[in-house]
């Protein structure tokens, strides 16, 4: 039975040992989401006392069980624990009804339960948001019969602080044995960095700190950003993570259990000056850095499109919504932010980031036209003057870009392409043009 107990240490404890019913006392709360007869009480083979509970749910989408309500606070970290067997995936939650998703962390970490034999599962866990309807969670998907997935003897517990092994940034970030992964990934560490960057709320709970300047200085915080301002010193013990797949993925700090702002007011890293051709390389993932001449190609949802004579990229909004001017031509400093699988995000922090470049030599394109329009095979371009060279891209009506290359003096080849409307846009580093055209066969 889940019992409230006077000491301070223990928030709650289960063994399911009552039952009223089909149902566990204490359990199946209002962000219940798994079927009442997927929940079963186990009398055999059980980790202590007489019962246990099977929870069955096979399909890859997850479902919910979870206990009555409870106060919790924000700030305060939680360690649950819990005993489980079978087979199935299983992820301890919090609901603390914050602004963001609801539930703390702000990823959910499946642990992979597969055996008969019973293994303790621990998770740190910081509410986000103090709340008298908290709700302690176990999210389950993929439980595979007959077991799926049995849990037995849970606990909550106020955090007890024990430092972990401190690496600096630099031994957290910098590769071994090749690829994009760090070398301590699923290593629970202390680190410590400036603050660099603080989300906008609306965009979730995550910071950069950066210790020092140079390749592998920077890492991205997925945790809250209640208290901390820009030039902060920061420590945080939590553990190190990779987002993404693929070719490429991105180191970060989830699960964070402590931090310690040790002093404000510190000045920025040095921002590493680069070219385009080298911003988005490992080494310069979640770093502060600079790069001219950005021109503004076009303004979306995420920011803007900048580009130079070889390069097309975005400038983003994590921090900051930037007012720029399409076709003018920018110097950005900010932190190089990773966004999954090769795309990349340069993210300035506020007005002082984003300096618009006056006085370039004018090599602007005069007007730009298209024919025949509709095109069913070649597309010619009559642009004033003459910008042999120039960098263009045809993208869909989707925004996917479906032909990238530099202009010739001979038209392009279209036919490939299937019916429908599309934008070319052609740039060099100082100025961008574009225009609609159909192609139709």
């Amino acid at each position: 039975m889940l019992c409230l107990l006077s000491t301070q240490a223990q928030i709650l404890s289960s063994g399911f040992e009552a039952w009223s019913g089909v149902v566990p006392l204490g359990w199946l709360g209002e962000q219940t989401t798994i079927a009442i007869d997927s929940v079963e009480q186990v009398s055999t083979d059980v980790h202590g006392g007489d019962h246990a509970v099977r929870l069955r749910h096979a399909t890859n989408g997850y479902a919910r069980f979870t206990t009555q309500i409870l106060h919790v606070d924000s700030g305060t970290t939680y360690t649950v624990s819990y005993w489980a067997r079978g087979q199935g995936h299983i992820s301890a939650m919090l609901y603390d009804a914050n602004l963001i998703v609801e539930f703390s962390p702000q990823s959910i970490l499946f642990d992979t339960i597969s055996s008969n034999t019973w293994e303790l599962h621990t998770r740190n866990i910081q509410c986000r948001n103090t709340t008298d309807v908290g709700e302690f969670a176990f999210f389950v998907r993929k439980t595979v019969g007959p077991e799926h997935l049995v849990v037995d003897d849970v606990s909550v517990d106020l955090f007890v602080l024990v430092p972990p092994a401190f690496h600096t940034i630099q031994e957290i970030q910098t590769l071994t044995g090749g690829g994009d992964e760090s070398p301590l990934r699923d290593s629970v560490v202390a680190t410590t960095g400036i603050v660099t960057g603080i989300s906008r709320p609306q965009l979730g709970s995550q910071y950069f700190l950066q210790n020092g300047t140079g390749p592998y200085s920077g890492i991205c915080v997925v945790a809250s950003t209640t208290g901390l301002t820009l030039g902060d010193e920061v420590t945080v013990y939590g553990t190190v993570r990779e987002f993404g797949n693929g070719v490429s993925t991105n180191t970060r700090m989830e699960s964070v259990y402590a931090r310690f702002i040790e002093s404000t007011g510190n000045p920025d890293p040095d921002p590493m000056v680069l070219t385009t051709a080298a911003m988005e390389q490992e080494q310069w993932e979640s770093v502060l850095i600079h790069v001219d001449n950005l021109v503004c190609a076009g303004i979306n949802a995420e920011g803007w499109m900048a580009m130079t004579d070889s390069y097309l990229g975005q400038v983003g909004d994590l921090f900051y919504v930037p007012d720029v001017t399409l076709g003018a031509t920018y110097g950005v400093t900010g932190v190089e932010r990773f966004m999954g699988w090769t795309s990349w995000s340069l993210e300035p922090r506020s007005e002082a980031d984003v300096l618009e470049v006056v006085g370039i030599e004018e090599r602007a394109f005069g007007s730009l036209r298209v024919h025949p329009n509709p095109a069913s095979d070649v597309l010619h371009i009559a642009l004033a003057p003459a910008q042999n060279g120039a960098r263009y891209t045809i993208t869909d009506v989707t925004g996917r870009s479906v032909m990238t290359d530099r202009l010739t003096s001979g038209p392009l080849h279209v036919g490939r392409l299937l019916n429908g409307l599309y934008t070319l846009t052609i740039w060099n580093d100082v100025d961008v043009r574009q225009t609609r055209f159909e192609v139709l066969h």
